[in-house]
């Protein structure tokens, strides 16, 4: 057996508490996301190891190892457009490993690749949407949650078929009510960061001018 087999071995058995449910279906988590170089450093025999020890020092080795191995396909990124040395673009990816389930995995500015949530292959048109517009009404989209709003620049879709921009937008709008709740000014902030002069009460006018100028659809293979 590769490592590349043992290390979907590891994450079948770990994804088995079920999450969200449809009639084709299930999600499941595995109670705390898995990271992917400790994923590595469990599947990888231990001689083989030298061969890999990028995985401890470099946060996109772990990344670029397993779409070599496996494959990785591009699903959503958020980009908030950090310096020129530093990049701040959240991804979202999906791992299917040819076993009749596919894994949504996410990448972090400073953090590697962590695995989120197993969902039945025949489910994914239904719960990868569904995920998605959980975590993100959740503020549990772009990682740890700040307690502060952390508005993307760009949100570029590679997966419409699975994510609708209409979708995308609900979880936004639902993320950016949550926090409305507690900020009165996130609205002004979503103003400011348009440049509009849209009124701040009119939240769905808002939200239009906010996705015509940040959200865009390409295809991964294009």
């Amino acid at each position: 057996m590769d490592w590349g087999h043992r290390l979907v071995d590891i994450l079948d058995q770990a994804f088995q508490i079920e999450h969200l449910t449809s009639p084709e279906g299930n999600s499941y988590g595995a109670g705390t996301p898995m990271n992917a170089p400790d994923l590595l450093q469990s599947a990888i025999p231990r001689e083989q190891m030298e061969y890999y020890a990028d995985i401890l020092v470099d946060e996109w080795a772990a990344q670029h190892i397993i779409d070599l191995e496996l494959g990785l396909d591009s699903l959503i990124e958020f980009d908030f457009e950090g310096s020129a040395d530093r990049n701040e673009m959240v991804q979202f990816l999906l791992l299917d490993t040819e076993r009749g389930r596919l894994y949504l995995a996410r990448k972090t500015p400073g953090e590697s690749l962590s695995f989120l949530a197993a969902i039945d292959e025949q489910a994914q048109t239904k719960l990868v949407a569904a995920c998605m517009l959980a975590l993100l009404a959740a503020d549990a989209a772009f990682g740890e949650a700040t307690g502060k709003l952390r508005l993307p620049s760009v949100i570029t879709n590679h997966a419409p078929d699975l994510l609708t921009e209409d979708l995308i937008r609900r979880g936004m709008r639902l993320m950016l009510d949550g926090f409305a709740e507690h900020d009165p000014t996130t609205w002004e902030q979503v103003a400011r960061q348009i440049g509009t002069a849209v009124g701040v009460t009119d939240r769905d006018k808002l939200l239009e001018a906010y996705f015509a100028a940040a959200y865009c659809e390409q295809d991964p293979w294009g």
